[in-house]
């Protein structure tokens, strides 16, 4: 009579007290299987140091392959199993894991923040544009992204692409002269101190620009309006309402466009043009008080004011200051061109400069003119000279549209004589 089979008995699985008192095998490491399906423990080191990992084998497009899971004791044996069965149910979502943003690293969040935390705290006066630029420029591309893996790579393309669609802009509208670099590296200035700004706020952050990332020279422009250009421009603007009042008012005055379209009827008494301190205290310079000139006062009188809005130049909508400018200059020029069809690319900045230059041939000092276009004071002079020079400063704007109205009204009522035919009369010939 045969004896009765022996049960199979089952593999032992491993316990938390097995697994410590396992060592690796000299010079090779040991492989120690447990009854989790997959589940092994790999043990490896000396006798100074032995790491235990946690690892389980599942196939892979067609061959075995092994997972890390952890390591012992920070995982015990309980917790390796259910890592294991939680792995094999879906090995995928493991191998290719989707990373979580949290909500305050996207670039949607960091660009809020630095709007919120940097721009308006300083009260620049170029928030509206630089918010602009991000809403147009930054925010579609990276807005979801993690800012932190925004990369030297991920600004360069973005930059790529800004340089290409305002050439393309460009091209469209038949345009001989476009700034592509000059956007993008506008652009590229307000990523840098986005960028600047977060690394004060999280100290595993690293900006991804550098030295070298600029698409164009930073080289000053040096446009300065010709005398014809000048009777053109002034001409023209006198039939463009809002925007041509604003460009003749930048000749006459010589002030940054900023300044100027926020000009209030308030901050005009009896002919005095004062811009407040607290709207302009963080800009680079002020002019402060000074008198208008009467031609500038002039155009004051043509506009006619819009109910509700304090503002000389309104905007077309709502009741701010006028703020269509890259709009209304490209229908200006559509028009300019007709009168002066081989006029070189301006700037509206270079009205300012224009100014400034035909100050210095209005025989105004140099120290005056520069108070008086609002240009900051460096040096000594602005820690001891606290003098005001208004009266200085209404005195160069009055010799300034003075120049101004004898190159606009230049050649107006003169007549080109007419040419007179004089009979020809042969002359002798010589033997």
């Amino acid at each position: 009579m045969s004896s009765p089979a022996k049960k199979k008995s089952r593999p032992r699985g491993l316990t938390d007290e097995r697994v410590a008192a396992l060592k690796p095998v000299a010079g090779r490491s040991l492989v120690v299987n447990d009854t989790q399906r997959g589940l092994y423990l790999n043990i490896s080191g000396g006798q100074r140091k032995v790491t235990k990992t946690w690892r389980v084998r599942h196939r892979e497009h067609g061959c075995t392959s092994s997972f890390k899971l952890g390591h012992f004791p920070a995982m015990d044996v309980a917790a390796a199993r259910e890592a294991a069965h939680q792995f094999l149910k879906n090995p995928q979502a493991a191998l290719n894991p989707v990373t979580v943003v949290s909500n305050d690293d996207t670039t949607n969040a960091v660009a809020k923040n630095f709007m919120k935390r940097w721009v308006e705290s300083k009260n620049l006066k170029s928030r509206d544009e630089i918010q602009r630029m991000l809403d147009k420029y930054v925010l579609p591309v990276w807005g979801e992204r993690n800012f932190k893996d925004i990369n030297r790579r991920d600004v360069s393309k973005l930059l790529d692409s800004i340089e290409d669609s305002v050439a393309a802009r460009a091209k469209r509208n038949n345009k001989k002269v476009w700034n592509g670099k000059r956007q993008a590296d506008m652009v590229l200035a307000i990523i840098r101190k986005m960028a600047n700004w977060y690394m004060t706020t999280d100290h595993d952050f690293v900006s991804p620009i550098v030295r070298g990332m600029n698409r164009s020279e930073n080289t000053p422009r040096q446009r300065v309006l010709t005398k014809d250009e000048i009777r053109a421009i002034w001409t023209e603007a006198k039939e463009f309402g809002v925007y041509g009042a604003l460009v003749r008012m930048l000749l006459l005055t010589g002030q940054r466009k900023e300044k100027v379209s926020m000009m209030r009827y308030s901050d005009i008494v009896d002919g005095v043009w004062t811009i407040p301190p607290n709207e302009y205290a963080k800009e680079k310079g002020n002019i402060g008080r000074v008198k208008l000139p009467q031609l500038a006062l002039d155009i004051i009188e043509e506009l006619i004011p819009v109910a509700g809005n304090p503002y000389v130049f309104p905007a077309r909508r709502g009741k701010g200051p006028f703020n269509t400018w890259s709009e209304s200059k490209a229908k200006f020029e559509q028009r300019l061109h007709r009168r002066a069809p081989d006029m070189d690319h301006w700037t509206v900045h270079d009205i300012r400069r224009t100014a400034r230059t035909l100050m210095s041939e209005a025989k105004v000092s140099d120290q005056t003119a520069e108070r008086a276009i609002g240009h900051k004071v460096v040096g000594i002079q602005r820690v001891y000279n606290l003098y005001d020079y208004e009266d200085e400063k209404s005195a160069a704007l009055e010799q300034l549209a003075k120049l101004i109205l004898k190159i606009v009204t230049a050649n107006r009522h003169v007549r080109k004589p007419r040419r007179i035919q004089r009979p020809v009369t042969a002359q002798p010939t010589s033997h």
